[in-house]
């Protein structure tokens, strides 16, 4: 969830109230379809859609995660990719709990 966070500076699973955000939650369903996800690598989408899996025995852990290709290749590169820190940055600046 807080990655979803940081690629685009609101919840997956979001809603005027705490039982609508609950509900969402409990049917597990979120989208990419939103123009903060357009510049968003197709890698880190899955990453994503991985780690917010409904079925708790297909979802994969922290660990395993960490072993992810989109993590490997942004966590371990030498080179930064710029606009992608900076536009996390704003996303978690902005991303408010009321």
């Amino acid at each position: 969830m807080i990655l979803y966070i940081l690629l685009c500076g609101f919840p997956p699973f979001n809603g005027q109230t705490d039982q609508e955000i609950m509900d969402k939650v409990l049917q597990g369903k979120f989208s990419f379809d939103y123009p903060e996800f357009e510049d968003v690598s197709k890698e880190a989408k899955n990453l994503v859609m991985k780690l917010l899996e409904y079925d708790p025995d297909k979802r994969i852990s922290a660990k395993e995660a960490l072993t992810d290709p989109w993590f490997k290749t942004n966590v371990e590169s030498q080179v930064i990719d710029k606009p992608l820190a900076i536009q996390a940055l704003k996303n978690l600046r902005s991303f408010r709990v009321y």
